[in-house]
């Protein structure tokens, strides 16, 4: 009887941690997403996936009415009508795999830093470096979303129009919501806060539609509140056994027993260091060059497969 007693209180315990919800009063907080939802969530609706559907088979369509020509002409490999759709269907699952995740985002600073979890995949498109009032901040766009985090140079200073909210770990947290109207309406939600046990670090998060169509302010809101606001968290831990350091515009951690290498014979755009005689670090920032890299892998991996 004991044991059993002991097992119920067990179920209902894990029963009750799995249904614990985001407690803030911002709009888009749902009780019925999980708190540790944003760990390997990622959030879609039937009309960005529409929208994703519709751009990646014009793409693979696209690619295909003239594959036989240029394979003909570039590889030398003959294709038919049947390699041509097989071909079309692989360029599709592979460019519709690239935002079937989420995406971390660590924002590194001599004290520490920042991290948010985003519950969609997105590419860092550039390092902000003439943001008004801020210190370090990245920008990131998926194809639907874009995102920024920025670090403050200081403590932020509220408007009147600022809905001020509590939630843990965090303290003099404002949220605000721009509604810009032209030749596209949207509108842009921001989180500003500071991290409670690490004051006068002062911090935005920032998000908007890309395709304002395909994704609405309850979206935004929705992702705001369940995902991206319970995965914040500050980077201060790491410090127990890795350091910061910089490279033009962009910040990053190495371990502490790292030792930059003075290559100047090696023509990239990064920097390497050495952690031990068997492990070397290396930041690379022209991300042109790896995306060129990885197709060229995928494009030779599907000539294979026609042949």
């Amino acid at each position: 009887m004991l044991k059993r007693l002991l097992l119920s209180a067990i179920v209902l315990s894990a029963i009750s941690v799995s249904s614990y919800a985001v407690d803030v009063n911002i709009p888009g907080a749902d009780p019925s997403i999980s708190r540790d939802a944003y760990v390997q969530a990622v959030y879609t609706t039937d009309k960005i996936e529409s929208t994703y559907d519709e751009r990646l088979k014009k793409k693979a369509d696209s690619f295909s009415a003239y594959s036989k020509e240029r394979f003909n002409q570039e590889f030398g490999v003959v294709v038919d009508d049947d390699a041509v759709e097989a071909l079309k269907n692989e360029i599709y699952t592979i460019e519709r795999r690239k935002f079937d995740g989420n995406t971390v985002v660590n924002l590194h600073n001599k004290k520490g830093g920042l991290s948010v979890t985003l519950p969609f995949s997105a590419v860092q498109k550039e390092a902000l470096s003439d943001f008004p009032d801020a210190t370090a901040g990245y920008l990131f766009q998926s194809p639907m979303i874009v995102t920024a985090i920025i670090e403050n140079k200081m403590p932020y200073s509220p408007d009147k129009t600022d809905m001020v909210f509590k939630y843990d770990g965090l303290s003099k947290s404002y949220w605000r919501k721009i509604t810009l109207t032209g030749a596209v309406d949207m509108d842009i939600t921001a989180l500003n806060f500071e991290l409670s046990k690490h004051p006068k670090q002062a911090y935005n998060v920032i998000l908007y539609p890309r395709v304002t169509e395909s994704v609405t302010s309850n979206d935004i809101n929705t992702i705001m509140a369940n995902y991206v606001l319970p995965s914040i968290h500050s980077l201060r831990d790491l410090d127990d056994y890795s350091r910061v350091e910089n490279y033009k515009k962009y910040s990053f951690r190495v371990p502490k027993t790292a030792v930059e290498e003075n290559n100047p014979n090696v023509k990239i755009d990064g920097v390497t260091f050495t952690v031990d005689k068997d492990i070397r670090q290396q930041i690379l920032i022209d991300l042109q060059i790896i995306w060129e890299r990885v197709y060229l892998v995928h494009l030779t991996k599907l000539i294979c497969y026609i042949n």
